[in-house]
This record gives C-alpha cells, structure tokens and sequence, in this order.
C-alpha cells in the first residue's frame, strides 16, 4: 500500500495537480480507512470515504475525512460533483459490470476532478488467491483503458508500476494451488515481517528511483477526467 501510495502522489504531481491545494477526495470502497489514513499523513486534503461494510467504517478513523455505509448506485444529490478526486483503488476488480460502476463513480467527481483507479494487472497471473478474495479479472493497459473510455471518460495516464513484484506474483500462483482459500486470504491480509518488509521496501525505493515508468508491473495505475461535453 505504501508502494501504491508513493506511485499515485507521483502521478498526481506529474499531472499538475497542486499537493498543497485544499482538495477534497472519495475514496469508495474505504474499508477501514488505511489509504485515508496514509493520505492524512501525505497530504493536507480531506479525503471522505464510504464502503457497504458496516462493520469496516466502524472502525474507520485516524483522519480527517467522513467515512460512512453508501452505495454509489444511490447518486445522493447533497454528493454530486462534490470532490476533486474519486479513488477506486483495487476495487472494480471486484466488479461484476466496472463500466457501470464506473460510470456510477463519476456523479461524484467535479467537471475539472480526476478520478484515480488502481487495479491487479497480468491476467496470466490469475491464481487460486485471486478467487480467493473475489478479485473477477486481472487487468491489461488495454483491458482498463477500455473501460475508461466507455463510461465517458478520458485516460490521461495508465502505468504499470510493481515490476519487481512479478516474481512473487508467479511464486503465488504455484504456492495457491496447494493452500487452502482461508489460509491464503489470512497470509495475504497479514503484514509481512520485520525482514521482508525491509526487502519490498528497499526493492521499492530502488525501482521508483531507477524509473518513473515500468514496461509491466503487478498493478495498473489509471488518472482520467470526464470526456469534454
């Protein structure tokens, strides 16, 4: 998440968008609130968040946003064109129509706001963990630009980024056909140890300092804004 951090607040810079600008942020699909937490940290935006987990946004604080249960699909009029950016991250994997959800997301995003979609990139890196946790696809620069373009909006940058998380990515994929689903969900949703998170860490650095753009990676970064009227 940290890597995922660092690779969107560089795009985001690369794009001219002001760090220091008083913007507000969606972030649907918040969960517990890690990604507003580290944007509290990062940034002085006030980033809202809402999920379908009561049970999530319960527990869903350390940050200056609003968090609340809401389905998208609802389009709350005291919500529209509200936020200057709507964040999807590592959610419309999860989606049976992204297109629609997509398109649902936009309500939300002002006429000049961007919205900021993450997701797991590589189809042929499908594994027994992807079932596990619900992910439906794993997408190419292709796939996810595709769908951009058909709920209306305009890709103004779609990188892959993890290039050196690949070969755990394939590790995962033998190591899944042998592990049970709930085994795999609790090792995947633990934090490493002390050791291997150094290693991603030092593994992170090196590859955000060596290049801004990586010809493939474990994840796929798209910034769009709403196609002209």
């Amino acid at each position: 998440m940290t890597w995922r951090l660092n690779v969107i607040l560089r795009h985001l810079r690369r794009l001219k968008i002001d760090g220091n600008a008083d913007l507000k942020g969606f972030d649907v699909g918040c969960g517990r609130g890690a990604f507003q937490r580290q944007m509290h940290s990062a940034r002085p935006w006030t980033i809202d968040g809402c999920d379908l987990n009561d049970n999530a946004i319960s527990l869903n604080r350390g940050h200056d946003g609003n968090s609340f249960v809401y389905d998208i699909f609802l389009r709350r009029q005291d919500l529209k064109a509200r936020y200057d950016l709507v964040f999807l991250l590592d959610v419309i994997e999860h989606v049976a129509e992204p297109i629609e959800f997509i398109c649902a997301a936009k309500f939300y995003m002002k006429q000049h706001g961007h919205m900021i979609i993450n997701v797991p990139a590589i189809p042929s890196f499908y594994s027994e963990y992807d079932v596990a946790v619900r992910h439906i696809r794993r997408y190419t620069r292709d796939s996810l630009s595709a769908e951009i373009v058909a709920a209306g909006l305009i890709a103004e940058k779609i990188t892959y980024w993890g290039f050196s998380l690949i070969p755990l990515l394939f590790l995962r994929k033998v190591v899944s056909i042998l592990t049970k689903p709930e085994v795999m969900i609790k090792r995947g949703m633990v934090p490493p140890g002390r050791l291997i998170d150094k290693i991603i860490r030092l593994v992170m650095s090196a590859e955000l300092a060596i290049t801004d753009e990586v010809p493939y990676g474990a994840s796929l970064l798209a910034i769009a804004r709403e196609a002209a009227r």
